[in-house]
């Protein structure tokens, strides 16, 4: 199990192993998720943060996209033939990997080719975290047919982990997405929905609960528990903390951490990123990460 030592002072700080005893470099991290050119998200997002938490991290681009998508201006390249000869050369070298996270993808075709390399592995021996990233506040995002709720749920079904955010949670369940509070009922019967889809476990995030406020609602396969876990909102738009969650819960779950303080970790990241950067002066460029990857030990 890794061990954090946390409140290191940068002077004792020399690479990743003077922060991390039992150094992760033995689990194999892919991550498939869009390369997003002008901005810190997806892929950009990602790899920086599971790099500082002790990981070698892999990747592979489902779309080169010019810059975030709240611009209403950007141009993105399919690399729908690049994964799939990616994919046959990797069979072909015996790479394999102890965890994969998924992101932002384009297409079914995409979908259904993640879909089958995931599914030639154990999904409860090697960690599958399927982020089926597709909109926020009740809105699919630009240049996303409507068809794609439906080929997500392909993914939610080898899922180890789903991790949708309320918006995307309604989309796949086919639950009408309402602004006003949810109860907890109805928030644990949206947990429910998602493992109904396929995922062993699930975290949904940005839940407006009835006299808890703002919540990450989910619940632990492993310990057939549920968990509400509320979190204070800053009142500024970020694209890419979504990304920067999924890449902090990973990491503490591949150091042995269970869901529910993985969640509360990755929680705590983003809310301490975005204290510190909500006065930027363009915040469709995403979260510096790289400038403040210590807040996550915080």
């Amino acid at each position: 199990m890794l061990k954090v030592r946390k409140n290191a002072s940068p002077s004792n700080r020399v690479g990743v192993a003077s922060q991390y005893e039992g150094f992760g470099m033995d689990k194999q991290i892919l991550l498939i998720n869009d390369m997003v050119e002008v901005g810190k998200l997806a892929l950009s997002t990602m790899v920086p943060v599971l790099s500082y938490m002790g990981f070698p991290v892999s990747t592979l681009p489902t779309a080169l996209v010019s810059n975030a998508f709240e611009y209403n201006k950007f141009n993105m390249l399919d690399t729908t033939s690049h994964m799939r000869e990616s994919f046959k050369a990797w069979g072909e070298l015996d790479f394999s990997f102890d965890a994969i996270a998924t992101g932002f993808m384009m297409s079914e075709e995409q979908v259904d080719l993640i879909n089958y390399f995931c599914s030639q592995y154990d999904r409860e021996e090697h960690y599958i975290l399927v982020d089926p990233t597709m909109g926020d506040d009740g809105h699919l995002y630009s240049g996303l047919g409507g068809e794609m709720p439906r080929f997500m749920r392909k993914l939610i079904a080898v899922a180890s982990i789903a991790v949708p955010n309320y918006t995307e949670a309604c989309m796949l369940t086919k639950t009408p997405y309402v602004t006003d509070p949810i109860s907890q009922r109805e928030a644990d019967g949206l947990v429910d929905k998602i493992r109904k889809l396929g995922a062993l476990s699930v975290s949904i995030t940005s839940c407006v609960v009835e006299g808890k406020g703002d919540c990450v609602v989910g619940y632990d396969y492993l310990l057939d528990q549920r968990f509400c876990l509320p979190f204070e909102r800053i009142p500024v738009d970020f694209p890419g903390t979504g990304d920067l969650f999924s890449a902090v819960l990973l990491g503490r779950l591949l150091q042995d951490q269970m869901l529910e303080s993985s969640t509360q970790s990755a929680m705590d990241a983003v809310y301490g990123m975005l204290d510190i950067c909500k006065n930027q002066n363009d915040p469709l460029r995403g979260i510096p990460v790289e400038q403040l990857l210590e807040v996550i030990d915080e």
